[in-house]
């Protein structure tokens, strides 16, 4: 438990890094934030930042019961693949923004708007998403298993909208505990 402690002071998901520690009363501070958070939202954190797996399975368990209107397949196995790469691509951090590589983060091109970056100097790197999820190149292009790419989409959508929800819940309850 002190390690857990330490490791959500130290903003870190690897606990095999962490002896010991002189930062438990911040990690007391950090576990005081997280207190009363939902099932879905405890789920998410110890499934996704801190790989727990039994919290990622019901997290898989959520989602496949809350995204199965997306499939268009009985084919399970296709599910589990996109559930899989989606929260993959969560822990991975493989939606992130980088710096925009045409105008080099300034947001313009001599004296003009970057059109890759719209002028906000930043781009998201886009994946491959079907090595995420397991699938072939050919098998996820296939127009016959378009809807695997669209249910991929949403999937991950529903994710980063539940990640955005917990990190606001968590910055609240630490305003309101300072």
């Amino acid at each position: 438990m002190e390690r857990l402690l330490v490791a959500l002071s130290a903003g870190t998901t690897d606990l095999s890094a962490i002896s010991g520690s002189s930062s438990t009363n911040k990690g007391l501070d950090k576990l005081t934030d997280l207190a009363g958070l939902c099932q879905l939202h405890t789920n998410m954190l110890f499934g996704i930042y801190l790989n727990q797996r039994q919290a990622t399975i019901q997290l898989k368990g959520y989602l496949l019961i809350n995204s199965g209107k997306w499939f268009n397949s009985n084919n399970d196995k296709h599910k589990l693949k996109l559930l899989n790469g989606a929260i993959r691509a969560l822990k991975t951090n493989s939606y992130r923004l980088v710096q925009c590589y045409k105008c080099s983060g300034i947001g313009s091109i001599s004296g003009e708007q970057c059109a890759k970056c719209k002028g906000i100097g930043q781009s998201s790197v886009k994946p491959k998403e079907y090595d995420l999820c397991g699938f072939s190149r050919s098998f996820w292009y296939n127009k016959k298993y378009r809807y695997l790419r669209e249910s991929f989409k949403l999937v991950v959508n529903m994710l980063l909208v539940i990640d955005g929800e917990l990190k606001n819940e968590i910055a609240i309850k630490k305003r309101d505990n300072s």
